[in-house]
Formats: C-alpha cells, structure tokens, sequence
C-alpha cells in the first residue's frame, strides 16, 4: 500500500475549470529541478509518512548531524552508497545518500535495501543526541564568555590541581557552575595522573614517613607534589558524573590494572 504523501495538500484551478489537489512538493517542482543532486531525493518524500518526512528534511538540513552519522557509519571501502533507516532497520522506509553526504533518494516501508550498508534509526538517535550535546556545549562556552566568567573558572580550575585540602569551597561553586564544560579535562586529569601517582609510589614505600625531619628537601618535595596530586584526584571525581564519563573512567582503570598486572 502507498505511504500517505509528505506534504498537505492544497487545491488548485486546473486549466479546464475544477479543482485538483496538489501537494506542496508538486506546487515547488520547478524549484527542486535546481537543487541538483537533492531534486531527485527531495521530489521522493512523497513516499514517506509526515512524521518521517520531517526527520528526513532534519536529516537533509543539518550538516553536522549528518557527518556525524557518517563519520560513524564504518563504510565498507566499495560502499559507495549507504541507506539511513527512518523507523524499521529492515522495512524501512530508508534515506539513501552517497558515502561523501550527497542526498540521493527517499525509499517508502517495504522498499527493501538489502544491497546497502544500512544505519539503524537507534544509531541515527545516537548520532542526533551526541551533535545535540555538542552544541548545548558550545552554548554554555559561548554564554560563560559573554558573562565573563571562563576566566574565573579557568583560575578556579587550576586552584583544584595545586591547592590540595587548601582547595576553597568558593572555587568548587564555581566550577560546579560549569561542570558539563571541565568533565572531559577532569576525567583526562584523572587517568594522568593516576599512572603517575603508580610510577611515584614505589618512591613514596621507601620513605620514613614516622620520621619526616629525616627526608631530604627533594623527597620532601616530592611527597608534597605526591599529597596534592591525591587531593586533585579527590576533587575531580565528584565533577565526572555523566554515565559516558563514568564508562570511560571504568575502561581506562581496568586498562590501567592489566599495564600493571
């Protein structure tokens, strides 16, 4: 059975008296004859339901959210074009575009794609939520600018690294203000310094610590730089709370116990 048609109908004098419907992509045809490779694509939406033909035009507008599909999608090197689905990853219906991002043609439920690489609409999700994420970053750098206040945090933020128990509950509402902003440097500050504080230990066992007057100015210092190091450590995770951060963090210490097993 025929997908019900993208666009809402309208109705138009017909040369000879009378009335017709005609879609609005039929009333813009002349228009898509320009577009070029689009035309052919935009002209077949007509195949699709309202509601996958709004993810469609989403999909055809946004650049980005494409390249993120793409960048993902780990083509075959024949592959030269591949099918997005739009709901069922073997019904469909489908987009089909080139492995460079040219749109190429809207595929109706039941056109079947068997001979394309095909992303899944759950993988399309994950793409549009991770470009969505992206950009509600770059909206909090850019209002943090205008505010004034990434100067502030910048300062607050380095504080955390060097202060140790000295670390001002001022400067933690600070960052707590921009934490989506400093979760990657934080959790990236963890893993570094969690395998320097490994290769430091062995140094630190062998130190007299119940007779401190005893240590030399150098073991001194590097005990301090040791102790701060774990304070920093300490202050960071609280601010790596995102369940993608907190994988990573899980990854990266089971990685770190099998380079020491």
């Amino acid at each position: 059975m025929r997908a019900p048609r993208a666009a809402a109908a309208v109705s138009a004098r017909c040369p000879g008296g009378g009335a017709r419907h005609v879609s609005i992509l039929e009333m813009t045809s002349g228009i898509l004859v320009g577009v070029g490779h689009a035309a052919h694509f935009l002209r077949r939406l007509d195949r699709v339901s309202d509601g996958h033909v709004e993810l469609a035009l989403t999909l055809y507008r946004d650049d980005a959210l494409l390249r993120e599909v793409l960048a993902r999608a780990s083509l075959p090197e024949s592959a030269e074009r591949l099918a997005i689905s739009l709901e069922d990853p073997v019904e469909g219906p489908f987009i089909v575009v080139t492995r460079e991002g040219r749109f190429v043609t809207c595929l109706a439920r039941g056109m079947l794609v068997s001979d394309l690489p095909i992303i899944t609409r759950e993988r399309l999700d994950i793409a549009a939520a991770r470009v969505t994420r992206m950009r509600e970053r770059l909206e909090r750098v850019r209002a943090l600018r205008e505010s004034g206040a990434d100067g502030e945090a910048a300062l607050a933020f380095k504080r955390m690294q060097q202060q140790g128990p000295r670390f001002a509950r001022e400067d933690a509402e600070v960052l707590e203000r921009v934490q989506p902003l400093i979760e990657a440097a934080c959790l990236e500050h963890i893993i570094i310094m969690n395998d320097a504080l490994a290769d430091v230990a062995p140094s630190i066992r062998t130190m007299r610590l119940d007779a401190p007057n005893r240590l030399s100015r150098v073991a001194k210092e590097l005990l301090m730089r040791f102790g701060d190091a774990v304070w920093s450590i300490a202050h960071m995770v609280p601010f790596v709370r995102s369940n993608a951060m907190r994988e990573a963090m899980k990854r990266a210490d089971e990685a770190y116990r099998e380079r020491r097993a």
